[in-house]
């Protein structure tokens, strides 16, 4: 995840009263795989290019191969 969006929701959890930020990132999440706004090759694509994602993609086949 980008750094700026984390930000993002890192502030709107310091509000009063607010959910925390990662709550509020599976909320958002969520909406959008509700409502049909982002389809699925959108989201395979922004994937592919996110490095973060990609590293724990590695790390998570790594642990399920040494089991």
């Amino acid at each position: 995840m980008d750094q700026d969006v984390l930000n993002f929701f890192k502030a709107k959890a310091q509000k009063p009263n607010a959910l925390p930020y990662q709550t509020q990132i599976n909320q958002a999440l969520r909406y959008f795989m509700e409502s049909g706004n982002l389809d699925t090759n959108t989201l395979k694509a922004a994937l592919v290019q996110d490095s973060s994602f990609i590293q724990a993609i590695v790390k998570a086949a790594t642990r399920l191969r040494a089991a």
